[in-house]
């Protein structure tokens, strides 16, 4: 399991991200919602990765990856990001981000890209036939977080029944 921040200032998108990540078997350590907050949490919390949106406010994803790359070089970020510039992606790949996801993403995509980059291979390796959930259902899930129209019981009871 690791210990991930995420950053991203719309509620219903670092609420989604966190359930994909939950599903997935990790630990969200805090949400950050500007590029100041996502640098304090990042030192003092110290996560195993922290995944940025570009368009923060106060400091934006790819200021917030400069500076956390310049003060803990060794530090895992990922861009998570509706920007689908070439120019941008490039930048964010030069200063030094594992990746760059492109929102909307598929869930089992997702979690296989941030597998691949913590490393850990305790972290959900046979995910689809562990959980036997097919992509419909996480989608459907989805729906109801974005509509919401879920209780948060519900997610509670899903991720449950999941991590089991």
């Amino acid at each position: 399991m690791a210990r991930i921040l995420i950053a991203d200032r719309v509620p219903f998108m670092s609420n989604i991200t966190t359930f994909a990540l939950q599903y997935g078997g990790h630990d969200v350590v805090e949400v950050a919602v500007d590029g100041e907050q996502a640098i304090e949490y990042h030192m003092s919390l110290e996560p195993d990765l922290t995944i940025l949106e570009i368009m923060l406010p106060k400091l934006n994803g790819i200021e917030v990856l400069e500076k956390l790359k310049r003060i803990s070089p060794g530090s895992k970020i990922i861009i998570c990001s509706t920007v689908r510039k070439d120019a941008m992606i490039e930048r964010a790949m030069a200063h030094g981000a594992e990746s760059y996801i492109i929102k909307p993403f598929q869930i089992l995509s997702f979690l296989s890209e941030i597998r691949r980059i913590v490393g850990d291979e305790e972290i959900c390796p046979d995910l689809i036939q562990k959980h036997a959930t097919s992509q419909d259902e996480l989608n459907k899930m989805l729906g109801k977080i974005l509509t919401r129209s879920i209780t948060p019981e519900e997610i509670s009871a899903f991720l449950k029944d999941k991590n089991r």
